[in-house]
C-alpha cells in the first residue's frame, strides 16, 4: 500500500499523471508482446479493433495501447523516441488543460478516431475488415493541439533540422490523411476527423468548451495555491542567493584590487 501511494504521489507531482499513465499502459503491453509473444499477441488482439468493434465495444477506447512497439534493431529506438515525444507534448497539453480535461480530450479524440474509421470501413462495405491498433490517431490529434497552441515553438527534426511547431502540425495532418488514405483515399478523410477536431478545439472554435485557460474559469485548489506559492518562494530565495553571491564576489574582487 505504501509503495502504491508513493507511486501515485509521484504521478501527481509530475504535473502530467494522465500522460504518464497512458505511456505506462503502452509500455506494459509492448513489453508483454516482446518478452511473452504468445500472451502479448492475445492482449493486443483483445485491445485492438479487428473487425466490427460493435461486438467488443471496449476496443473503441483501448486500441491506442494495443501497440507492440518494441522490436529488434531500430524498433526499440523508435519506441523510446515515441515515448519521449508523447511525454513532451502530452505533459504540455495536460498542464494547459488540467488532468481531468486532458483525459476527456484524449478519450474524445480516441473515440472520434475509432468511430470515424469504423464508419469509413462500413460505408465502403468492409466493416469486418476494420483494423485499428496503436496510438497513431490520438497522438496525431495531440500533436496538432500542441502545434496550434504553440505554433512558433522550434523542434529539431531528426535532431538536425529546425522546424516550427505549426509546420510539424501540418505535416502530421497530411501524414494522417495520406497515410490512412494509402489503404483507400476515402479512409484518409475519416482518419483526419480527430485531427480536425483537435485543431478546432485548440483554436477555441468551440465556444461552449474553450481550450484556453483564460476562458475556462475554475477555482484553484488549496494544493495548487500551495504549489504556486512554494514556486514563487523558491524563485525569490534563489534570487536573493544570487544577489548575495554577486555581492561577495564584488567584495572579493575589490579586496584583490587593494
Amino acid at each position: 500500500m505504501a509503495f502504491a501511494h508513493q507511486i501515485q504521489s509521484k504521478f501527481r507531482r509530475s504535473g502530467a499523471p494522465v500522460t504518464i499513465a497512458i505511456m505506462v499502459a503502452m509500455c506494459v503491453v509492448s513489453i508483454l508482446a516482446f518478452f511473452v509473444p504468445a500472451f502479448g499477441s492475445e492482449v493486443i488482439a483483445a485491445l485492438s479493433i479487428q473487425g466490427s468493434p460493435m461486438l467488443r465495444p471496449w476496443t473503441f477506447v483501448t486500441y491506442p495501447i494495443a501497440y507492440a512497439g518494441l522490436g529488434a534493431g531500430l524498433g526499440i529506438l523508435f519506441f523510446a523516441l515515441m515515448m519521449m515525444w508523447t511525454y513532451f507534448i502530452g505533459s504540455i497539453v495536460e498542464r494547459d488543460l488540467d488532468s481531468i480535461r486532458y483525459l476527456a480530450f484524449w478519450c474524445a479524440v480516441t473515440l472520434l478516431g475509432s468511430i470515424s474509421m469504423t464508419a469509413g470501413y462500413a460505408i465502403l462495405g468492409h466493416l469486418n475488415a476494420t483494423f485499428l491498433s496503436g496510438p497513431a490517431l490520438p497522438l496525431a490529434a495531440l500533436l496538432v493541439a500542441w502545434a496550434t497552441r504553440y505554433p512558433d515553438s522550434i523542434v529539431m527534426l531528426f535532431m538536425i533540422i529546425p522546424v516550427k511547431a505549426k509546420w510539424l502540425g501540418w505535416l502530421t495532418a497530411g501524414g494522417t490523411l495520406f497515410g490512412y488514405g494509402s489503404i483507400n483515399p476515402f479512409l484518409g478523410l475519416f482518419a483526419i476527423v480527430p485531427v480536425a477536431f483537435s485543431y478546432a478545439f485548440a483554436s477555441n472554435r468551440f465556444k461552449a468548451m474553450p481550450y484556453s485557460q483564460r476562458l475556462y474559469s475554475r477555482v484553484q485548489s488549496k494544493a495548487e495555491k500551495k504549489r504556486e506559492q512554494a514556486y514563487f518562494d523558491d524563485v525569490h530565495k534563489r534570487e536573493k542567493e544570487r544577489q548575495e553571491r554577486e555581492r561577495l564576489r564584488k567584495l572579493f574582487e575589490d579586496s584583490l584590487d587593494e
